[in-house]
């Protein structure tokens, strides 16, 4: 490990914040609105899954953009203006009158930004501050956000039931602001800003001999690695691409319709809600746990590792009832926490610093395609069977197609 006075896990305490706000209002956040969305305004669960899907296509398709953006300005400053623009898009979605208002709003100011909040900023970030102990970083990360999730999905539920769904999203949109703004504004991008280097060594990372120099609070900070054009000419790119549209499908629909698989397990919707806390608990251990072991025996191997895991758990909650059988899959399902953070820290291994952004930005637009399929189609098979039996099936097919394509990804490093 790195020296632990290493600022490196200031930074990594720091970006727990926004990634908190992020993960817990926007990504695990959304399927506690799908219900009161219904009761609320009418929507169906077909409709209610396409506008969550097209927010993560949205976010995707604008990845590539908010890359570019970091790579140039840095991604503390995008991250602060999109903390900015998430907090005010939540105050706005409680006031929407219908349902094309709230499409316009959750599509527009909330989707646009709001996956740099939880993952794109913080990834640019972290990326830079770390090397050989990348994956632990990204996990200490992505399980401390977990926890700061807990207490927003416990807030927001809490709001939901007690206030209804408008209330809680005014408060959503505070708890982005609160705890996403100070943690963003007391970042720094780059070790080479306070004269460091990466992990806190003393010797520069090894890289490309095409490496862009940019001034930074009066250090001359230079990054290696692969430009997005040289990335995505090799067959790394696509294949963890195309691995990660199939994962990232299966995320967006469990997290879309984790709430409703619940329900229609037999559970309550408060029931539902705190299986969700439990999750988002039991990610908080696991993805340290896995992040650990990925820098020790290899990223690509855990993430396949972990696909397998995840795709048991998912036919084990398909054939089980509620009782400890629920209880396993849940905690075993924790883990799909770990696999974006394995899958960043991979890119970060394979390509470098130098267009981290810009390359995990085109990443997420190939994603978005998972994303919106996925969970379009369990919305529209629920509304006509009311069933999630073959949703659960595919997602177990899913994953473990996935962990042949992370198995078989070439492993050496290109910088």
């Amino acid at each position: 490990m790195p020296k632990v006075e290493f600022y490196g896990w200031k930074i990594v305490a720091l970006m727990i914040g926004p990634r908190s706000a992020g993960n817990g209002v926007y990504i695990l956040g959304n399927t506690l609105f799908v219900i009161p969305l219904e009761e609320s305004l009418g929507l169906g669960r077909s409709v209610s899954s396409l506008m969550f899907a097209l927010g993560g296509v949205i976010g995707g398709i604008s990845a590539p953009v908010s890359g570019i953006l970091m790579d140039r300005w840095g991604p503390r400053r995008v991250l602060i203006i999109s903390v900015l623009i998430g907090c005010i898009g939540y105050f706005l979605l409680g006031l929407a009158p219908n349902i094309l208002i709230l499409f316009l709003i959750f599509l527009g100011p909330i989707s646009l930004v709001m996956l740099n909040v939880a993952f794109n900023a913080s990834s640019g970030i972290i990326n830079n501050w770390f090397d050989r102990y990348k994956s632990t970083a990204f996990s200490l990360m992505q399980g401390g956000s977990g926890l700061g999730s807990l207490i927003i999905i416990t807030v927001l539920a809490y709001s939901i039931d007690s206030w209804g769904w408008r209330t809680a999203s005014g408060i959503a949109g505070l708890l982005v602001l609160a705890i996403g703004l100070p943690t963003a504004y007391a970042s720094r991008n780059t070790p080479e800003e306070l004269g460091l280097q990466p992990d806190g060594t003393n010797k520069s990372v090894s890289g490309s001999q095409e490496l862009p120099i940019r001034k930074a609070k009066g250090y001359l900070v230079v990054l290696e690695g692969m430009d997005s054009m040289q990335a995505m000419k090799t067959i790394r790119f696509w294949m963890l691409a195309i691995s990660s549209t199939i994962f990232g499908g299966a995320i967006a629909t469990l997290g879309i319709h984790f709430v409703p698989i619940m329900v229609w397990k037999g559970l309550t919707e408060v029931q539902g809600a705190m299986m969700l806390t439990f999750l988002a608990l039991g990610s908080a251990f696991t993805v340290i746990f896995v992040g650990t072991l990925a820098d020790r025996y290899g990223r690509l191997l855990i993430a396949s590792i972990a696909c397998i895991f995840l795709g048991i758990a998912i036919f084990i909650l398909r054939l089980g009832g509620t009782g400890i059988s629920l209880w396993i899959a849940v905690a075993v399902l924790s883990a799909s926490s770990c696999l974006y953070p394995l899958t960043w820290s991979i890119v970060g291994e394979l390509f470098g610093r130098k267009s981290y952004s810009t390359i995990r930005g085109y990443m997420m637009a190939v994603q978005s395609v998972g994303t919106l399929v996925m969970p379009l189609i369990a919305g529209f098979y629920y509304d006509s069977t009311e069933d999630y039996s073959l949703t659960l099936m595919v997602l177990t097919v899913l994953w473990m197609m996935a962990a042949v394509l992370l198995f078989v990804t070439p492993r050496k490093s290109t910088s």
